[in-house]
């Protein structure tokens, strides 16, 4: 049984954005978890094409197989070997014969049966908590500042027009709402400076 806070909710999901040069957003399927999944595992080095919508992926180390709801890609571009995001699965599978037993692990290639895509366990598999819209966004700046706005206006880097909010590096912002979190977005505040930005989303 989850059980979730009443007022800020708790954590699901936690990443890193890099290569922030235009303006970008949470994608949909992360702030409201589809119904039929009910694990994630985030992935980097996804190779040779993109994962496909209800294939089943295959784990190199232990066998075990899991069905793809849904493949959210962070960083990079689908199908990229600097892809990397968070794999939403359902129809977990482990044999009785896996190495592991219970679990994908950390740097264990996951293979797509349809696309013969793959990915790279940076991880271990977790539990959907919630598939209530997040509630609540946290995020801190670690590397060069970042603009970000939350009005619906796109955030812009400060050399043009400076829409937008300021968070310096070492600063953080705790955001509240299911709407302020969708109209989210953030950027570099000086292209190509190379901002990192990591966040907590609460459900």
């Amino acid at each position: 049984m989850a059980y979730v806070f009443a007022h800020d909710g708790e954590c699901q999901f936690s990443g890193r954005w890099t290569t922030i040069t235009a303006a970008r957003a949470f994608d949909p399927l992360i702030l409201q978890v589809p119904i039929e999944a009910t694990h994630w595992i985030r992935f980097t080095a996804g190779a040779t094409a993109n994962l496909a919508v209800h294939e089943v992926v295959t784990g190199g180390t232990g066998s075990g197989t899991a069905v793809v709801v849904a493949q959210i890609i962070e960083q990079g571009t689908a199908g990229g070997s600097s892809s990397a995001g968070v794999l939403l699965l359902r129809n977990l599978s482990w044999l009785a014969t896996t190495v592991v037993g219970v679990d994908f692990v950390a740097t264990e290639v996951l293979t797509g049966g349809t696309s013969t895509g793959t990915v790279v366990a940076s991880g271990p598999v977790q539990r959907i908590i919630s598939h209530a819209p997040a509630k609540t966004l946290l995020i801190t700046c670690q590397t060069a500042t970042l603009q970000f706005s939350y009005s619906g206006l796109d955030p812009t880097a400060t050399a043009g027009t400076d829409e937008g909010m300021q968070l310096v590096s070492g600063g953080n912002f705790l955001l509240r709402g299911p709407h302020n979190i969708k109209k989210f977005k953030a950027i570099n505040a000086v292209n190509g400076s190379g901002s990192v930005m990591k966040y907590a989303l609460h459900y």
